[in-house]
């Protein structure tokens, strides 16, 4: 007997010596559900996680995102206008095209003004605010020859909006590609002129244009890209903006993609529309109905929380969609 109990006090001395030496661990939270398959949750110090248990990030809906939501309105989304373009992105009046892109390396406050169009198709220009600067019914656009804005009355417009004086140029002349001469050419009230490498050159080296040796009445016109006076796509284009950030925005059978300036295809989730590129970022819409700004490898800028989007201007503001109204964002990570 008295060994028995000897053995008893050597064993829970034991015992008492095993707890002593076991770190202390917190209390498991009660099962809830099902105790067979309900899973119990450990809230331990992060220091004891070892490294191949952190948990993962769950997926996004879209690309990644390297960085948080880092945009303010500076307009509030209030303005009923049924479109707003960019100046610096091809506009196409009567479904012909017109050199009507501000060059990419002109004054910084013309590239941050934007067409608005109206019910009637008609375009005018708004001001910084958001507000119309001259109306869609003086139907302004951006003349190469001036270089300035210029309305049906043949008004000039200077960097301010501002009517200054009236000159005697003719307007806007449609832009063709010869795809029998391999030569661009401009129609004017006397006829057809075709250009020279230098007026070629004036055309910032890369556009889209019509394909002149199709019959043009009556038929829905197609649209080729043109790099240096030369064509790197067959006119089969129903939209296209100009080369931008060497890349350029097309359009084909009711999809948008960019080509390179060889004709190359570079892809991106863009079905609805594609923006031009400017410092690396474009407006995009995806077959999701989605819009926002994608970096060059398609990778959002941040989440796609629009309706509509339009590219950056230089001075870091761009026309958004929500809630069925424009307004003016700045981003303030550019």
């Amino acid at each position: 007997m008295k060994k028995t109990v000897c053995v008893l006090l050597a064993l829970l001395a034991l015992t008492a010596a095993l707890v002593a030496c076991t770190p202390e661990s917190p209390p498991l939270p009660p099962l809830t559900g099902d105790p067979e398959t309900a899973e119990a949750t450990v809230s331990l110090p992060a220091e004891t996680l070892p490294a191949e248990s952190a948990p993962e990030t769950a997926p996004a809906e879209t690309a990644p995102v390297s960085s948080p939501k880092e945009y303010v309105f500076i307009v509030e989304p209030v303005y009923d206008y049924p479109d707003v373009i960019p100046v610096f992105e091809a506009i196409f009046f009567d479904g012909f095209p017109y050199f009507n892109v501000a060059d990419q390396d002109a004054d910084p406050a013309i590239l941050s003004y934007a067409y608005y169009r109206d019910a009637e198709g008609r375009y005018g220009l708004l001001a910084a605010d958001g507000s119309v600067a001259v109306p869609a019914e003086k139907e302004i656009s951006w003349c190469g020859a001036c270089r300035s804005f210029v309305d049906r009355d043949h008004v000039y417009y200077d960097k301010d909006l501002q009517a200054v004086t009236v000159r005697g140029h003719g307007g806007l002349s449609r832009i063709f590609y010869d795809t029998s001469r391999g030569s661009v050419a401009v129609t004017e009230p006397d006829g057809v002129r075709y250009l020279t490498a230098k007026d070629i050159s004036y055309f910032t080296g890369a556009l889209p244009c019509l394909d002149l040796s199709r019959e043009i009445e009556g038929q829905t016109p197609t649209f080729l890209l043109l790099v240096e006076g030369k064509a790197v796509t067959s006119p089969t284009l129903t939209c296209a903006r100009g080369y931008s950030d060497g890349l350029a925005a097309a359009e084909e059978n009711g999809e948008w993609c960019y080509y390179d300036q060889n004709g190359g295809t570079v892809t991106h989730e863009t079905n609805l529309y594609a923006g031009s590129y400017r410092n690396g970022v474009a407006a995009v819409k995806t077959a999701d109905g989605k819009a926002g700004f994608i970096l060059k490898d398609g990778t959002p800028l941040f989440p796609f929380d629009f309706e509509e989007a339009r590219t950056f201007a230089p001075n870091g503001e761009a026309w958004v969609k929500v809630g069925g109204k424009w307004g003016k964002i700045r981003y303030s990570g550019r």
